[in-house]
């Protein structure tokens, strides 16, 4: 059993299904749930939002939406995330399939969907996937990462051109390489090194530490970030910074202007804003 955090919830499900089936992940977004059983199969409940990310091959506000149901055409999944606009699975043979907007039809201003796994051309040997508000990022067996959909803040690793800016096909992020995880926030994306290293790009990152009052690891940041230092970044937002004071990473977790990160000892370090207490830390 494995506890995922998505983009604006951290669900855990033990008791959720009365099935045999044993559950392998979960994924939530800020409207909707995934479930990944050991079999392959996956479920998902909830609100589909404006991408209809449940994957029932037909819309989701419909009566029973919020009762789990299988994704259509998907039984040997290894790996889900839901965001909350698109949801994807890695396949037993590293091919990656999505649902929900289908940004290789989406323009500025306009998009659609598809109810229904769609393969993602271009991309083999995916070994790891995220999903954030819109934009999707994956991780190949080579330690690439590409990313997808909308790139406004530079978070899926592109340069800026405007606030409407999209990219329609995955595109690989530069600057980053031997990544073998990646995070997808609300506008930032992190990816994880395979030495423990972390590296960040979007409006949010690198969060500026360095205004951060000194202590024992990140955990000590308690000041939002200063707009103006990210702002004047510019177009070069885009660009994989390293993490100041991360290493020996695990795993992490991106939200919508913060993030954690799980050591290898076992301490949690959080960054970012704490405008509502979500580094655990005193608000100041």
């Amino acid at each position: 059993m494995r506890l995922f955090i998505g983009l604006y919830a951290a669900v855990f499900i033990a008791a959720c299904s009365s099935k045999p089936d044993a559950t392998s992940q979960v994924s939530g977004s800020g409207m909707a749930v995934c479930r990944l059983a050991e079999s392959g199969v996956v479920t998902c409940w909830g609100n589909g939002g404006p991408g209809n990310v449940l994957g029932r091959g037909e819309p989701d506000y419909l009566p029973g939406a919020r009762l789990p149901a299988r994704v259509v055409d998907l039984k040997d999944a290894t790996r889900i995330t839901t965001g909350l606009t698109t949801a994807c699975a890695v396949r037993r043979d590293q091919s990656l399939q999505c649902w929900g907007i289908d940004w290789a039809t989406a323009t500025a201003g306009r998009t659609s969907g598809t109810q229904r796994p769609k393969t993602i051309h271009g991309l083999a040997g995916v070994v790891d996937v995220s999903a954030g508000r819109s934009h999707v990022c994956a991780v190949l067996a080579s330690g690439q990462v590409f990313c997808w959909g909308d790139n406004g803040a530079g978070q899926s690793g592109q340069p800026f051109t405007s606030v409407v800016d999209v990219i329609q096909k995955p595109t690989p992020v530069g600057g980053v390489q031997d990544v073998v995880r990646v995070y997808a926030g609300e506008e930032a994306t992190c990816a994880l090194h395979r030495d423990g290293m972390v590296a960040c790009w979007g409006r949010t990152g690198p969060w500026p530490m360095e205004r951060c009052p000194s202590g024992p690891g990140l955990g000590a940041c308690v000041r939002a970030p200063d707009r103006a230092v990210m702002e004047a970044a510019g177009r070069d937002k885009h660009v994989p910074r390293p993490m100041p004071g991360l290493n020996n990473v695990e795993m992490m977790a991106v939200g919508s202007s913060f993030y954690c990160a799980l050591r290898s000892n076992g301490e949690v370090l959080c960054g970012g804003e704490n405008t509502l207490g979500q580094l655990a830390q005193k608000h100041v």
